[in-house]
């Protein structure tokens, strides 16, 4: 949410737009905060499970006296014209089989709040939409679904081109299938499940590179390679034979649709939300999260040619100026 956040900062100012971004702490280094003007409410002081609390009883209040033309939050707070939902609180932890606990009771409540009193909810995916739904009480007609933009200078098919060069800046193998699975939640994204179905194909032809967080116990594995964060990640993505996304819970799935407007196959599971636009041609989806399918799946897809478009994000409007374009549409019915 905060890389879409500053792709919103990004979108508007350069739309022409002024641009307030109201927060209760904000990082100097993020990039692009210089095109917007940052307004801050500091709640450093009230315990931190309660900031969200807070924050979110100011803002309404503090928004109607600025007279703004179009509010919009990317977090669980009340009182804006739209409200983003990434995932839901409710659907995360019934994926997960999770108990729902104290902190998880408070975080829905600002949820449903949030739901509630903004105007309109634009939803990441069709089956985010389903979730607030079914699982908040929400009218279908309040929730638009609108996937989050790709950055299309950074993530292109033109990548591919260097594809040598990256294999060896990467250290990867070339005389084996590279699988890469960048994550920096590996329990909801299935790294468990992925490391047992890499234990049933060949060892001597499958390795398994490892982006984000460290992954422990998985990295003693002789065919499995821990990067750490790279910050060039489309660079990555163009390198690899096949990313994996074997999510038990995915709203959307960025890593996906970025690994795809690189060039790159994918193999996702049925809990990603991008699935919607992903298609044979690009994709193998695991029919069930077991080690058995995903290995399964990985076999299928290191056998097959893909015929991948270098028109995927315009074709499914995916752009940030078509994602700007489309929120000012849904602004206009207020």
């Amino acid at each position: 949410m905060e890389s879409y956040l500053t792709d919103l900062v990004k979108g508007f100012s350069g739309a022409g737009d002024s641009v307030d971004l109201i927060t209760s702490k904000v990082d100097p280094e993020t990039p692009g905060l210089d095109r917007c003007r940052i307004i801050k409410n500091n709640v450093s002081v009230i315990p931190k499970p309660l900031r969200k609390y807070f924050f979110s009883r100011w803002l309404p209040e503090f928004i109607e006296n600025r007279g703004y033309d179009l509010t919009l939050s990317v977090t669980r707070s009340s009182g804006q014209d739209i409200i983003v939902s990434g995932g839901t609180h409710r659907g995360f932890l019934r994926s997960m089989d999770i108990r729902e606990g104290l902190l998880d009771r408070l975080e829905i409540a600002l949820e449903t709040g949030g739901y509630h009193s903004s105007r309109r909810i634009m939803a990441h995916s069709a089956q985010t939409k389903e979730e607030i739904v079914s699982l908040y009480n929400i009218s279908p007609e309040k929730v638009f679904v609108l996937h989050p933009p790709l950055d299309c200078e950074r993530f292109s098919h033109v990548l591919r081109k260097e594809r040598d060069a990256l294999i060896d800046r990467f250290g990867l193998a070339r005389d084996r299938t590279t699988l890469l699975f960048a994550s920096t939640g590996h329990r909801r994204k299935g790294l468990d499940l992925l490391v047992s179905a890499l234990d049933m194909l060949p060892r001597d032809s499958f390795e398994l590179i490892i982006a984000g967080s460290k992954p422990g116990k998985h990295f003693r594995a002789n065919n499995i390679k821990y990067l750490g964060f790279v910050e060039q990640m489309e660079h990555l993505y163009a390198a690899a034979d096949i990313v994996v996304l074997p999510s038990f819970y995915e709203p959307f799935g960025l890593v996906a649709v970025e690994a795809v407007q690189c060039g790159t196959p994918v193999v996702v599971s049925k809990a990603v939300g991008a699935r919607d636009i992903l298609n044979e041609d690009m994709a193998v989806v695991i029919d069930t999260l077991t080690p058995e399918a995903i290995a399964e799946a990985i076999s299928k897809a290191s056998e097959k040619t893909f015929k991948m478009a270098s028109d995927f994000a315009p074709r499914h409007g995916l752009t940030l100026k078509e994602h700007i374009e489309r929120i000012k549409k849904e602004a206009i019915h207020f």
